[in-house]
């Protein structure tokens, strides 16, 4: 390219030939500083919506296991658990604690029995000594 620096630089500004990578509001049309990131179901990540966080809360899905209402809903279990729970969409109200799992036969944290700490078994003396 001839012409001296000041002139490729002058042309490269003038005619939009220079990269820069976008920023702002430009990079993210849909958030506003004032607004953040939309929440929700408004998020294009978003898995669940308002309404089925609020029926996960109220408790009218107790009766189902976490992987039914993962399947029926196109979500992972874990999802699930997590807005369920609040650690996810914890700005909606309701969140509740994790379900203790009661029956042994379903749950294998249930069918163990609690383990007993062995006394003193680092206090204790070396014989002989």
């Amino acid at each position: 390219m001839a012409g001296t620096r000041s002139r490729r630089k002058k042309d490269a500004s003038t005619t939009s030939r220079r990269a820069r990578p976008a920023t702002g509001a430009r990079r993210v049309p849909a958030r506003s500083a004032a607004q953040g990131f939309p929440k929700g179901s408004k998020h294009p990540s978003a898995q669940l919506t308002i309404a089925q966080v609020k029926a996960l809360r109220a408790g009218k899905h107790d009766h189902q296991p976490y992987a039914v209402l993962a399947a029926k809903w196109g979500v992972s279990p874990a999802a699930i658990s997590l807005a369920r729970t609040g650690k996810t969409w914890s700005w909606v109200p309701g969140a509740r604690k994790p379900i203790k799992p009661t029956d042994p036969k379903r749950h294998r944290a249930a069918a163990k029995p609690a383990k007993k700490a062995a006394r003193g078994s680092r206090a204790r003396s070396r014989p002989g000594k």
